[in-house]
């Protein structure tokens, strides 16, 4: 991607207001990467929860990152 999606952006200047400015450059973009990486894992979990018992299409790992860089993204109701 060659621009920070608006949603990251907007979590690191959350992030970045309630920190004490003094060296918290390096803590806001921990937390915010921090943030994003644990988004991702519960994003792809719940995905391959809600495709258990499908077969593996050659298109899943597409599918996934899609879900991942997409902040609205839900399962689909059964």
């Amino acid at each position: 991607m060659s621009a920070i999606p608006a949603d990251i952006d907007k979590v690191a200047a959350e992030v970045w207001a309630t920190l004490p400015k003094e060296g918290a450059g390096i803590t806001a973009i921990a937390r915010a990467i921090l943030a994003e990486r644990e988004r991702c894992a519960d994003v792809a979990r719940r995905y391959l929860e809600d495709i258990a018992g499908c077969n593996m299409n050659d298109d899943e790992p597409d599918k996934i990152v899609a879900a991942i860089m997409d902040p609205s993204w839900e399962p689909p109701l059964l």
